[in-house]
């Protein structure tokens, strides 16, 4: 019997590293070269669980071709891979044609199946090792909104300097465009990029943030015609990073010093001869390096000019079927390349502005505040809205006299609710009834976000928090995130040390330097408590060494819900770096050593009955910031003592958080 390939247990296993692939223009000898590897070794020197990370994937690959080697699954014919490239220009020249982009997508299809024209010009030593893949990739039909779209994104962006690789190029706020669900769909963002990052073409590997999942590439690069020029006119460019974001090596392995031979790297593919560095321009066959009779320079993940780039190897097909099932699981569940259904009656919540998701509030009364789109080709000019909280009593309101054309937006607020629920709460809102007609598409018209109601008295103490639940926030804390961008997520990326789950702040990534994210416990009760403590453990070191300031860590208290904090602690830059004598470069705390357990003493706010604990980050552009561990008691009493020394004897907390 043939079952279906099951990935989750690999998943649970593997952690992947959020990782950039580039490729570079150096511009006096107009030849490509990367700069990537040279980070991630120095990175791996540094912190060596990076490489057992990177395993993960090799041990789920290993069992993947042994389900196919023994029957257990097969591969389909076709694979059918959506596509949205979103085309952001400033000048006209950036707003590259339609064919350009369309001519990007034929290419793909012909390189990763063995189709390309030029496959005629495979040597016959390796034309026996040629792999295709199945993948079969097309222009996205519908939108994240299930709207018809062509899978060609336009916006005008006002970055007339174009886009360098530090991330502003995926969100909408910075100029750039907010990712559609990597998830469903892979991105690719076509800009001005070379002159800003030196690069023709940036991947972000799968596995990282779902704000930037995808490929970054300059408008020269995509596709042939329109623009493009010799000699890297024939879209292998994209090819090339396409590899990357299957998980694909360079041909030569993981070095980033091309210029320096080296055979002691490998690319984890079986059939690509050893190489010591990168071809560029034509090489003439055979050209041998590593006691090989050739090098497959010809292989697309070389870095030779695109006329001489002409095939992937079976393994290396092989490899990026498996990162299909492995990394991407979700693609196979997409709609996009379904022909989105229009109705003329169709209308739904796209967001809900208020109350906040995962924010709190103190009040019984909350005054909701909705987006509501017309989703429909007839004009909607009166529509009802039915809302309340979940399992709870429900509220209607009737709005007449609306004028919202098809696919606009308006924002509503609606009519009070009063509430005495305390706690973890879901608020939801559902449009119903547009001009007083059946809605005919019901899969849009509800939406739902779950937030506090810190009101009366707090949890009693002892409190404690490791972050091993399977949703974050945990039930009753809150997370404020006001860019909207990267915040406060749980990780696994400290299993080495014992601290895993933790959370942690991507500072390296957060587009927007001094912006303060929360993360705030639940409202505690001090009554009882005599000299009340917060302990918790945090790691952190300076990507760069020089400087005394960069991200920073506050914890600020506040006993009247929020109105006003206290600021009772604050390290930044080397005070807050707790990896002793000091290191540099991307950090991932896998020794227990690089964890320290921080001490505050809140005395202040002893007798209090709802006191909330608010962890801010303030982005410095730095690094990577952990927090694990979270205790809160009073160390007046014996018992709080006792726990105390347990926890730190396991270096874990073992009583989970009270729910």
């Amino acid at each position: 019997m043939i079952i279906p390939y099951r990935i989750e247990y690999c998943m649970k296993k593997i952690i992947l590293l959020t990782i950039i692939f580039f490729i570079a223009v150096a511009e006096s000898f107009a030849q490509r070269s990367c700069a990537f590897y040279r980070q991630l070794k120095t990175a791996e020197a540094i912190d060596a669980s990076i490489q057992k990370q990177k395993e993960g994937f090799e041990n789920c690959f290993a069992e993947w071709k042994r389900n196919i080697a023994s029957g257990r699954f097969m591969i389909p014919d076709t694979i059918f891979i959506p596509v949205v490239v979103h085309v952001l220009w400033h000048i006209p020249q950036e707003n590259i044609i339609d064919s350009q982009i369309i001519s990007q997508l034929r290419i793909l299809n012909e390189d990763f199946n063995g189709h390309n024209a030029d496959a005629a010009n495979t040597p016959a030593f390796f034309k026996s090792l040629r792999g295709k893949t199945h993948f079969f990739f097309q222009l996205a039909k519908q939108d994240p909104d299930g709207l018809a779209t062509t899978g060609i994104d336009r916006h005008y962006t006002f970055r007339e300097d174009g886009f360098s690789l530090d991330g502003s190029v995926n969100f909408t706020s910075l100029g750039g465009r907010d990712a559609w669900d990597p998830r469903y769909y892979i991105n690719i963002w076509c800009c001005n990029m070379e002159n800003a990052s030196g690069t023709f073409a940036a991947t972000y590997f799968p596995g990282g943030s779902l704000l930037r999942e995808g490929i970054q590439c300059d408008y020269h690069y995509m596709g042939t015609g329109g623009i493009t020029a010799p000699p890297y006119n024939l879209g292998r460019t994209i090819t090339h990073e396409m590899g990357h974001y299957f998980n694909l090596d360079h041909i030569w392995g993981p070095s980033d010093i091309t210029s320096v031979p080296f055979c002691g790297d490998d690319d984890h593919v079986e059939d690509t001869p050893p190489q010591s560095k990168a071809n560029y321009y034509c090489p003439a066959f055979p050209k041998s390096s590593c006691g090989n009779y050739s090098d497959m320079f010809m292989n697309f993940m070389d870095y030779v000019d695109d006329p001489c780039m002409n095939m992937f190897s079976k393994g290396q097909a092989e490899r990026m079927l498996a990162a299909y099932y492995i990394m991407t699981p979700y693609l196979k569940f997409s709609k996009a390349l379904q022909q989105p259904k229009t109705f003329s009656t169709d209308a739904g919540v796209r967001l809900i502005i208020h109350p906040l998701k995962n924010g709190f509030t103190c009040n019984s009364k909350i005054i909701p505040e909705i987006v509501v789109r017309n989703y429909g080709t007839d004009t909607v000019k009166n529509i009802k809205i039915i809302y309340g909280f979940k399992g709870g009593s429900e509220q209607s309101m009737l709005f007449t006299l609306l004028a919202l054309s098809p696919l606009t937006n308006d924002t509503v607020r609606l009519d009070a609710l009063l509430t005495d629920n305390t706690g973890a709460t879901d608020f939801f809102a559902t449009t119903s009834l547009p001009n007083h007609k059946t809605d005919m598409q019901l899969s849009n018209d509800t939406a739902i976000v779950s937030f506090n109601i810190n009101r009366g008295d707090g949890r009693a103490l002892p409190f404690y928090e490791n972050f091993s639940h399977s949703v974050f926030p945990p039930k009753g804390w809150s997370v404020l995130n006001p860019d909207r961008t990267f915040t406060w997520t749980p990780t696994n990326g400290s299993q080495l040390s014992g601290y895993a789950p933790s959370v942690m702040m991507d500072n390296i990534e957060c587009p927007y330097k001094a912006e303060q994210d929360f993360l705030i416990t639940p409202p505690l009760n001090f009554a009882a408590a005599l000299h009340p403590q917060l302990i918790f453990d945090h790691a952190f070191q300076l990507y760069k060494n020089g400087k005394p300031l960069s991200d920073t860590l506050e914890i600020r208290v506040s006993a009247n819900c929020g109105q006003s904090w206290q600021r009772v602690y604050y390290k930044g830059g080397k005070d807050l770096a707790t990896v002793k004598p000091p290191q540099y470069g991307y950090f991932s705390p896998d020794k227990k050593s690089d964890w320290q357990t921080d001490t505050i003493h809140l005395e202040n706010y002893a007798g209090s009955t709802s006191v909330m604990i608010a962890f801010v980050n303030v982005n410095g552009k730095e690094n990577l910031l952990y927090i694990d561990n979270i205790g809160v008691q009073d160390a007046n009493k014996e018992v709080a003592k006792k726990e105390i020394i347990t926890r730190y004897k396991i270096g874990r907390i073992n009583i989970q958080s009270e729910q």
